[in-house]
């Protein structure tokens, strides 16, 4: 049968914040990791 459009909407409302939430992890996750590099300082 067809899929609504409404359906394919949320999937991809849903996929483009799984997206999202992805790279703010990992950039969470690569400022955990790098916190102590010099570019941070403004010494």
């Amino acid at each position: 049968g067809t899929v609504p459009i409404r359906v394919l909407e949320l999937r991809r409302c849903a996929g483009a914040h799984i997206v999202f939430s992805g790279l703010c992890f990992l950039a969470a996750i690569w400022h955990w990791v790098y916190w102590d590099l010099e570019i941070f300082c403004d010494e």
